[in-house]
């Protein structure tokens, strides 16, 4: 496993960008993700604390495998890393705005970037 996230780096250093890349971002991905399904999880139910590492680390496989989508097979994974991308902006805009912590203001460009996407 510490092999294949070496070779990450040197790969994407070396031909970034190749079919090779995104081979090596899938074996990476799915030994992760056996890994993380080795930790039994769905025990950690009633532990927060420790459900979110669980949460955690299961980015690191499913951001291989969505690189190693996007590498090896471009038009079927543009809308799953579109999506994927665009999520965690909208979620810490909320919980900031609820929180109370400052006032939520898009900025101009991002509003009209929205508009435009909306057709309006």
């Amino acid at each position: 496993m510490v092999a294949a996230m070496i070779a990450i780096p040197v790969v994407d250093a070396l031909l970034p960008g190749t079919r090779s890349a995104g081979w090596v971002a899938l074996a990476a991905g799915l030994l992760h993700a056996v890994r993380l399904a080795g930790w039994n999880g769905h025990r950690t139910a009633r532990e927060p604390i420790v459900w979110v590492l669980h949460l955690a680390y299961a980015w690191l496989p499913i951001g291989l495998l969505l690189k190693a989508a996007w590498l090896l097979r471009p038009a079927a994974s543009s809308r799953a890393s579109t999506i994927a991308g665009r999520q965690p902006v909208q979620v810490d805009g909320q919980a900031d705005a609820e929180n109370g912590q400052r006032h939520l203001q898009a900025p101009v460009l991002q509003k009209e970037q929205y508009r435009h996407r909306q057709g309006q």
